[in-house]
């Protein structure tokens, strides 16, 4: 639709002659680059893009299938729809210096490619107004990615497993999760939704919902007090310890 762009060449993100802009009938050379002003739909990466600033305005939808990756500075990205990862990958840290923060309001869909670093970390917020599915079916994440479900945002998780990551996930206070993964979630171990090797942190003021539909257990993640706690699953949940 109008107001979506689509890489053609390699280059920087502030390079306007890499991109495409649909205006409604044809694609056209944009005289702005993505995220500069308001207005910006669906983003397509098709080669090797490198996020060179921080756009000041978020754009719509953010799609990868060629290689996205950051300059030697911190970076900012802000996608007010959903994050599509099919192909190439996404590089959110460089060495020595330069960490990307994407800020998404929509749904994660990995089907496959990367999400790497090769800095320090990257982080990915999810700061919807409400719930945010992840789902992956292919692909890998690895090295230090991490992630965080602000207050206000509720991630649901199906039954598709967040691993790789060797960094941290926070749930913070306010924000909420769902999972039909059988083995809810865990603190630690390959178990479970949540599988990143660095610390799990469920908050007691979450609010933590099972809705499988096989039989579930709530798993050693769940903290012994709860902000809310619903279960959805006709073939039933097991605590595995005491909550309250």
């Amino acid at each position: 639709t109008a107001g979506d762009y689509r890489s053609v060449s390699g280059g920087n993100w502030t390079s306007d002659n890499i991109w495409q802009r649909f205006d409604g009938s044809s694609w056209v050379t944009p005289t702005q680059y993505p995220g500069e002003a308001t207005g910006t739909g669906v983003v397509t990466i098709n080669n090797n893009v490198t996020i060179n600033r921080s756009p000041a305005n978020a754009i719509g939808s953010l799609i990868i299938q060629g290689n996205l990756t950051i300059d030697n500075n911190d970076r900012t990205l802000t996608i007010s729809n959903d994050l599509i990862i099919s192909a190439g990958t996404l590089t959110m840290s460089v060495d020595p210096d330069g960490d990307l923060t994407l800020n998404l309001g929509g749904d994660f869909t990995m089907t496959g490619g990367s999400v790497t670093e090769t800095g320090s970390y990257g982080t990915v917020i999810f700061n919807g107004p409400g719930i945010q599915t992840f789902t992956k079916t292919g692909g890998i994440i690895s090295n230090n990615i991490r992630f965080t479900v602000n207050s206000g945002s509720v991630l649901d998780m199906g039954t598709s497993v967040l691993d790789g990551s060797t960094g941290t996930f926070t749930l913070q206070a306010g924000a909420g999760m769902i999972t039909a993964h059988p083995e809810g979630i865990a603190s630690t171990g390959a178990t479970g939704s949540i599988r990143v090797t660095g610390t799990r942190s469920f908050n007691t003021g979450s609010g933590y919902t099972y809705n499988g539909t096989v039989l579930q257990i709530t798993g050693s993640g769940l903290p012994s007090t709860v902000n809310n706690l619903t279960v959805e699953n006709s073939a039933g949940v097991t605590l595995t310890s005491s909550v309250t």
